[in-house]
């Protein structure tokens, strides 16, 4: 079963700032960063009780190339995103 994945305006404003500084770094790897960001989304619309639980029922998806992560809480992600049947 597939999840919807909505993410909140906070956590949008932290990955725009996040792509913003990876771009400063080198031409290119904002939009790498962003494109790391929708494969984990689409990784978590899968299977989003497939990380590892933080607290209770807090979980984080770590990006593979980058050190980042989306962390949610049961059926909305705490300053990320949020996914629903």
């Amino acid at each position: 079963m597939m999840f919807s994945v909505r993410v909140r305006s906070e956590a949008r404003n932290d990955l725009e700032d996040a792509a913003l500084w990876y771009e400063a770094q080198r031409t290119g790897l904002g939009d790498e960063f962003l494109d790391e960001v929708e494969l984990t989304f689409d990784k978590i619309a899968s299977d989003p009780n497939a990380y590892r639980v933080l607290l209770r029922d807090t979980r984080r998806a770590m990006l593979q190339r980058f050190p980042f992560g989306l962390s949610n809480t049961g059926h909305h992600c705490r300053r990320g995103c949020s996914y629903a049947q």
